[in-house]
């Protein structure tokens, strides 16, 4: 299970724009990892792969990378592939966005 870190105020934020789409905006706990891609990482490594947003982000005086995340359905695990900065990997894991 990949675990999305709390360290921004205490909580992620998860927004619903005005169609009913889903965003979960998520700070990592480093720079670790450069790219996020919701799905396989067989997927992530095509191209014309659409990865999720990234920003830096400071927490805890050190710099991080937050991404902003698509959820279709809360609850609802669901694959995500991310690329690891200096080892030039993607791995997969599972999340879940609860509410």
């Amino acid at each position: 299970m990949f675990h999305m870190n709390d360290a921004l105020d205490g909580k992620t934020k998860l927004t619903v724009n005005k169609n009913g789409k889903m965003t979960v905006y998520v700070p990592l706990a480093s720079t670790g990892f450069d790219k996020l891609f919701v799905g396989s990482k067989k997927n992530a490594k095509k191209k014309g792969a659409k990865y999720c947003k990234r920003k830096t982000v400071e927490l805890n005086g050190e710099k991080a990378y937050a991404f902003a995340i698509p959820v279709k359905k809360l609850n609802t695990e669901f694959t995500i592939a991310c690329h690891g900065k200096d080892s030039g990997k993607w791995f997969e894991h599972k999340a879940k966005v609860t509410y």
